[in-house]
């Protein structure tokens, strides 16, 4: 037998949208309904692209992908949207990804 633990969160529950860096992985926080540029560079200075999703093959809008999840998710977290669109959207994580989890017990 195989227990499973998942984790599922509404988008209310975003707390904030992390930018880290992957030179060096210093982090730069904003609050998902503040009004924020998209950082070019990192605290260290190391530089970002937020255009670079625009340039993947398969990508076909007139912007870039993180913007659209950015204006997106302050349009989903809009209280009336739910009522709406009659629906609400939870995220679920794989409770093993999270750090504080125990493994998962297996028979």
């Amino acid at each position: 037998m195989t227990f499973e633990h998942n984790l599922v969160v509404g988008l209310e529950e975003i707390k904030a949208i992390v930018f880290e860096c992957a030179t060096c992985h210093s982090r730069t926080v904003f609050l998902p309904d503040a009004d924020f540029s998209i950082p070019t560079k990192c605290a260290s200075g190391h530089l970002w692209d937020s255009a670079g999703g625009a340039k993947l093959e398969d990508y076909q809008s007139m912007d870039t992908p993180l913007r659209t999840l950015i204006s997106s998710l302050k349009k989903l977290r809009h209280p009336s949207y739910e009522q709406i669109s009659g629906f609400k959207i939870l995220l679920q994580f794989d409770a093993r990804l999270l750090p504080s989890s125990p493994p998962p017990i297996s028979n």
